[in-house]
């Protein structure tokens, strides 16, 4: 037979027992810190499982960080909220591990580990703050709940969360931080710029949704005929190599195949060069240095 699953109440328990875990956020004047249950982080990611594990070295790394659990604005939870806004790059973490004294082991239940630490030091602490709510509780605030100014600042939190989900494996979070994101640019009838699409190349990883859904909004944006955007107003994004194999793969199949003109088949002087303009075999009336007419000029084939 099967194994019973445990109680909600005994998973519960379990989850919210244990030492804490410190960990900061951002940097400068915009660094926070809370303190999490290290059986919280552990459920949610197999990657924090594995660094607060002990089992992997203590050094900065680069991983390209569901059940609804108590509420995390009563004034009892065991970790603040950030207010702040800050920047979100590439969400890199590291763990910082001294080994403790195994003669005296006895803890709190909420006492503060003092064998491990995270720092998020590229992670917007307003965003970060998201993540802590779905650790606790499991599950986003709606953004259509939300006044419309906010609709779009609020997506664009979810937006740079997913990078930090993504690089932790929390398949779940990203899918509910993608919901809340296109429900919001949608609500807020706005699309990411190109600073926000390359900052979503530089944080994922190659083949990320987030990144199909913004090459996609690009390559819309650069069809549209009634959007005066051009391409080069992707010029950033261009730098990064995988972004324009996107949009050209986005664009392609967007049209739906369309074969284009020929160009071995157009004639005359295409791409000839001409250093008055014009085309080949073309007369055209010279001016001289004083602006008066002087002569014909006639374009040679």
């Amino acid at each position: 037979m099967p194994p019973k699953l445990a109680p909600k109440s005994s998973r519960r328990n379990r989850l919210l027992s244990g030492p804490l875990v410190k960990i900061e956020v951002g940097s400068g004047t915009d660094k926070r810190e809370w303190s999490i249950h290290r059986n919280l982080l552990a459920h949610h990611s197999s990657v924090l499982a594995e660094r607060l594990s002990g089992d992997e070295p203590a050094t900065p790394t680069s991983p390209h960080l569901q059940a609804p659990i108590g509420d995390p604005n009563t004034a009892s939870s065991p970790y603040s909220a950030a207010k702040t806004q800050g920047n979100l790059h590439t969400g890199t973490f590291q763990t910082t591990e001294q080994r403790p004294n195994h003669t005296s082991h006895k803890k709190n239940a909420h006492q503060l580990s003092d064998n491990l630490s995270l720092s998020f030091a590229d992670i917007n602490p307003e965003a970060f703050s998201l993540f802590v709510k779905y650790l606790y509780q499991g599950t986003l605030t709606p953004v259509l709940g939300l006044p419309s100014s906010s609709h779009w600042p609020y997506a664009f939190l979810c937006q740079q969360l997913y990078s930090l989900a993504s690089s932790l494996r929390m398949p779940a979070l990203q899918n509910a931080l993608m919901d809340q994101f296109r429900q919001g640019c949608h609500a807020a009838g706005l699309v990411p710029g190109a600073d926000e699409i390359a900052l979503v190349y530089k944080s994922t990883e190659s083949g990320s949704e987030m990144r199909k859904l913004t090459s996609q909004i690009a390559a819309r944006q650069i069809m549209d005929p009634d959007n005066e955007r051009e391409a080069r107003g992707y010029k950033e994004c261009f730098e990064i190599s995988e972004f324009g194999v996107d949009v050209v793969e986005a664009i392609r199949r967007g049209v739906g195949g369309v074969l284009l003109e020929d160009p071995m088949e157009r004639r005359g002087c295409a791409y000839h060069v001409h250093d008055n303009g014009g085309r080949c075999g073309e007369e055209r009336k010279g001016k001289g240095k004083d602006g008066i007419l002087k002569k014909k000029v006639t374009f040679q084939k």
